[in-house]
């Protein structure tokens, strides 16, 4: 991937941990002191072979050749005044950023979707201006997610992507009338339906009346996650206004138009100010749409910066009688209850559905074994020499249901039995993979609770395809970790989710676990093995992994002993001299970091914005 290495400098995490550069704040241009004055008194400490000022002109980043130069630059500067100004010097660390090429819209001119059409100047720049200004003057801002909207007709609930019909925000503004009129001008604006009615059918033309319009404020470094709007709650015709700037729409097509599939193409749709995109059969259904979140967009081999832009969507709603039947079952939210699930669904709840089986079956079986092994005086909680098998009888015909188990020879547990007690015979006892000994002796529970359940695994499988709309790009250091597994390596990756640090390096044999089984279902598509289990009780033997990795998982959990119960599943799954990598939100950030989540205590309800 071409691009280019961004380098800024940011505070250290330890303000006392000395580095080759100091920020020296309070001096420079802004007061009258030449930057040669600046770099002349530091170079008593060393050669300065950084000199870099600030937008400000109020401060500098100063580099030296090592720690040792800078650490005595600050010890004699910091706190003292010079040219007249008292200095503040502080370390600074110097942070480089991959950056990659920005995608041009010229790349993707020679892609045609079916069912797109756009018609500049669609609307005047006098029209413009009376809506932008009609737009501005009307003080009902929506701001439940991170740009402003503005609803008419209904109000769109973009937490359930359904219409709600509770909150009626009455009929669409009379100052939008300039633009729906021109609907009805066959002159200007025609669309031909890919699915059309009765009337259409009959040889009646269609006319575009819509009776829902949002208004979608955009700045600099805003855009909108890729999405297909709701087969259920909108008709096929969709219409979007630019207005005030030109953005870049991305557009992409997936294989089959599976939302379980690789994306197959993108394209890089150019949308002038004052333009009317139409998104029709293929391009309403088929191809998902957003805007990338940046402040530039590459135009036909120019770098164009954005400015503020207003968008008006106009759509028509669909009453809930007349339900979408459109050739995309697998991206339409009305014909999933009649199609088919993929495969690595059907097998993810069928593996699901026989874990509970097992379950049961190993409680109960356990009971019985405890009862029947008290009387030969042993304790199966605590004696080390009980070894577990598997009775006949256990349905794991599934590869990862027989994971489960630990498979270990009866002849084993014989002659441990022998040296403890000549009399007894070979007792068989069933138990899950991984009941850890400290746990049971302290209580700790391996079953999620009703937070965990409500908020985490529902909660997941609600948001699925749009999480990995917007998650596919690993997090560089967990990226950096794995590409550096030797080849050959067994990873565990325990909360995978749509698996994308599993294909990360395609010469480790990593396996998979989460409680989504629609997630599964997008790692399971992309060739990634996959089952259904939970983090406090992993489907592995033990000691079986060189690697186990848990990314973004621990946060999750709602109680400390549940944090520990699932670090010690990790530990027990990797070989002695093994490795686990464990990454996960924290309350304490760095302000030089570029998150914008900051967390004021640690247990917290995060949203889900889409």
């Amino acid at each position: 991937m071409s691009g280019q290495v961004r380098v800024r400098f940011v505070r250290p995490r330890d303000p006392e941990q000395a580095t080759p550069f100091v920020l020296v704040a309070n001096t420079g241009e802004r007061f009258g002191i030449a930057w040669s004055r600046v770099k002349e008194a530091f170079e008593r400490f060393g050669e300065v072979v950084l000199l870099q000022p600030q937008p400000s002109n109020a401060a500098v980043y100063v580099g030296f050749n090592s720690e040792r130069e800078a650490k005595a630059a600050r010890e004699a500067m910091h706190g003292h005044e010079l040219f007249g100004r008292k200095l503040h010097v502080a370390y600074a660390r110097r942070k480089e950023t991959f950056v990659p090429e920005m995608a041009c819209t010229s790349s993707t001119d020679h892609i045609e979707i079916p069912g797109l059409r756009i018609i500049p100047e669609f609307i005047s720049v006098d029209e413009e201006k009376q809506l932008i200004d009609a737009i501005d003057e009307n003080a009902d801002w929506i701001k439940d997610i991170h740009r402003r909207v503005q609803h008419y007709g209904c109000h769109f609930n973009y937490t359930t992507r359904k219409v709600d019909w509770t909150k009626p925000r009455g009929p669409l503004p009379k100052w939008v009338k300039c633009v729906t009129d021109k609907f009805g001008d066959a002159s200007k604006f025609r669309v031909q339906r890919t699915i059309p009615d009765q009337r259409e059918k009959d040889g009646e033309a269609y006319v575009f009346r819509p009776d829902q319009l949002t208004v979608n404020e955009y700045f600099p470094n805003q855009g909108i996650a890729p999405h297909v709007d709701t087969h259920s709650v909108f008709q096929e015709v969709l219409v979007v206004i630019s207005m005030a700037s030109d953005i870049v729409m991305m557009m992409r097509a997936k294989e089959d138009y599976d939302p379980a599939q690789i994306v197959t193409q993108r394209k890089f749709l150019h949308l002038p100010r004052r333009s009317c995109a139409i998104f029709l059969g293929d391009a309403r259904f088929g191809w998902d749409h957003g805007i990338i979140k940046r402040r530039s967009d590459k135009i036909n081999g120019r770098i164009v910066p954005r400015e503020r832009r207003l968008s008006l969507t106009f759509r028509t709603i669909r009453m809930p009688d007349d339900p979408c039947t459109c050739p995309f079952p697998r991206q339409c939210d009305s014909q999933q209850g009649s199609i088919t699930e993929p495969y690595a669904v059907q097998n993810a709840r069928k593996l699901q559905r026989q874990m509970r089986t097992v379950d049961e079956q190993a409680d109960e079986a356990l009971e019985q074994k405890r009862k029947e092994m008290a009387e030969d005086g042993i304790d199966i909680d605590t004696d080390a020499n009980v070894t577990f098998a598997v009775p006949e009888g256990v349905p794991v015909s599934d590869a990862a249901a027989a994971s489960m188990y630990q498979h270990q020879d009866a002849t084993t547990h014989r002659k441990h039995k022998k040296r403890r007690n000549n009399k007894n015979k070979t007792k068989t006892v069933l138990c899950v993979a991984g009941p850890d000994e400290a746990a049971m002796e302290s209580g700790t529970t391996t079953t999620p609770c009703s937070v965990e359940h409500e908020f985490v695994h529902d909660f997941y499988e609600t948001i699925a395809f749009h999480f990995d709309h917007t998650r596919q790009k690993p997090w560089p250091k967990v990226q950096a970790f794995v590409q550096q597994l030797e080849p050959g390596t067994l990873m565990a990756d325990v909360g995978c989710g749509n698996g994308r640090y599993m294909q990360v390096n395609p010469k480790v044999f990593a396996v998979g676990c989460d409680m989504s089984t629609k997630l599964l279902s997008l790692a399971a598509s992309r060739g990634q093995q996959v089952c259904v289990a939970d983090a406090l009780r992993v489907p592995f033997r033990s000691d079986s992994f060189d690697v186990a990795i848990s990314v973004a998982v621990l946060h999750h959990m709602s109680s400390h002993e549940h944090r520990v119960q699932a670090l010690r599943e990790l530990v027990r799954i990797v070989r002695p001299g093994g490795r686990v990598f464990v990454c996960a939100w924290a309350m304490e950030q760095d302000e030089a970091d570029t998150s914008r989540v900051r967390f004021t205590k640690q247990d917290v309800y995060v949203p889900w914005h889409v």
